[in-house]
């Protein structure tokens, strides 16, 4: 894993003389982010839809100790497959009693909460619907403690279902309570800046777009300018290969997802 030197060593270097972030392999940087996680650490994704960003995130969320998936869509076969680990909740009113403790230790450690609802429901009243479910769930995780809530669509949930404020005070306030956010979107131009400044770790995978690189430069762990910009463009995009933020420890490498979860 590449550390990076003082910053004021650092800014005297061009782009072009830039080191290249190390491989790290999985399998190594798992028992890294297992010894060093701490509830209320944020982890944002950011990757084009195949890349392999939701896998990330499901297996990143196995490190936690309890876990809430939020799925939005109407289908899933990644999250369907993985049902089976799962209680599914699909009632908001049901959390509660799904979470109960016993001396405080939550029965369930693993929940996912997807909405269902009938194809008679017009896509409008849906919208409305799952807005009002998934608010009331981020409240209720947010009043709650140690949970990693793993949310796959940031951008959907943040700009179509209008959660962004909601989204902001697990990001603000959700460390207090040990609350952590595993947000994933396709593109660091579609989720809040929030995203990347209170964002303990990063994954993002290969883009060239201008626009996204611009955004990525929104992470605040005091990474040279063109240090984002040249890992990313240099990942392999065949092998899925991502690049891999620490912004506690200002660490820097490429990595390839698990295969299995």
């Amino acid at each position: 894993m590449q550390i990076l030197p003082p910053k004021n060593t650092i800014q005297k270097r061009s782009y072009e003389h830039l080191p290249r972030a190390p491989f790290v392999a999985w399998e190594k940087l798992e028992p890294k982010l297992k010894a060093e996680w701490k509830p209320g650490d944020h982890v944002t994704l950011i990757g084009p839809t195949g890349s392999g960003k939701t896998h990330m995130a499901l297996a990143l969320a196995k490190i936690c100790k309890y876990s809430l998936v939020i799925a939005t869509k109407r289908r899933d076969p990644l999250l369907e497959s993985l049902i089976d680990k799962h209680v599914v909740v699909s009632d908001p009113k049901q959390m509660e009693d799904m979470a109960k403790t016993i001396d405080g230790t939550p029965v369930n450690n693993r929940l996912m909460f997807w909405p269902r609802f009938s194809n008679k429901v017009s896509n409008e009243d849906r919208i409305k619907l799952q807005a009002e479910y998934i608010r009331f769930v981020l409240d209720w995780a947010e009043k709650s403690e140690n949970w990693a809530i793993v949310c796959d669509e940031l951008m959907w949930v943040s700009r179509n279902l209008r959660l962004e404020r909601e989204l902001e005070a697990v990001w603000f306030q959700g460390r207090t309570q040990g609350i952590s956010l595993i947000g994933a979107a396709q593109r660091p131009t579609h989720v809040p800046r929030l995203a990347y400044s209170q964002a303990t770790y990063f994954f993002v995978w290969q883009t060239g777009d201008r626009q996204d690189l611009e955004r990525l430069r929104d992470i605040s762990a005091g990474f040279p300018r063109g240090m984002i910009d040249k890992g990313v463009v240099e990942l392999n995009w065949a092998k899925h290969e991502c690049l891999f933020v620490d912004t506690k420890k200002r660490e820097i490498c490429k990595t390839i997802g698990p295969a299995k979860l």
